[in-house]
């Protein structure tokens, strides 16, 4: 039992620091010592699919919210942080220059401004790093009938008829052996299991 749970940390490892090279994570502090409302830094430049975590650093109220945002993006609010240490992400995928404010301190000035350049992600525009989803029942039929199924080892319920890069995390597809409960089991010898990264606990033992 040991083994597995071994091997399945190592390429845990191997796939977050992988991710972690195409796409980074920034943090912006929500700050209010000595009645100066800010945002530390107020101004952020990044690049598409990177992600922004905002950091309430003492103990007041404080909350995101979009002011303007680039055509073909969504607005984006967080749920009020009360405390010290709460904090909210959110990805950033189109390029352009996001204004946004502390909704409970706009009128004290506390704004800042995200700028988004290029992409951290595959190209979605070709055609090998955009592959076509399948759902799971399809993924089966396929592999029934001996036909190619591959996955992402981050997101192992996403299934796709040809290999490329996964859309997610650009991460190249791996070969599905089987599909158990909607999750891929990769075929390559040790590395075939099941994998479940966003609930995979580590424990020593």
């Amino acid at each position: 039992m040991r083994k597995p749970l071994l091997v399945a940390i190592a390429v845990a490892n191997f796939l977050l620091s992988s991710t972690l090279a195409q796409a980074k994570d920034y943090a912006v502090k929500m700050l209010s010592d000595g009645g100066k409302y800010r945002f530390e830094p107020q101004e952020l430049k990044i690049q598409s699919g990177d992600q922004v975590t905002w950091v309430n650093a003492q103990d007041d109220m404080h909350g995101v919210m979009s002011e303007s945002v680039p055509e073909n993006s969504q607005p984006f609010e967080s749920p009020m942080l009360e405390k010290k240490g709460q904090q909210w992400s959110h990805v950033f995928t189109t390029a352009g220059t996001y204004r946004y404010h502390c909704h409970p301190h706009e009128t004290v000035g506390m704004k800042g401004v995200i700028i988004v350049e290029g992409s951290s992600k595959a190209d979605l525009s070709d055609p090998a790093n955009k592959p076509s989803p399948l759902m799971e029942q399809q993924a089966i039929e396929r592999l029934q009938q001996s036909k190619p199924v591959y996955s992402c080892g981050m997101k192992p319920t996403w299934f796709s008829p040809e290999p490329g890069q996964c859309p997610c995390c650009t991460l190249p597809l791996e070969k599905v052996k089987e599909v158990k409960g909607g999750k891929a089991v990769f075929e390559s010898g040790e590395l075939g299991m099941q994998m479940d990264m966003k609930d995979m606990k580590m424990e020593s033992k």
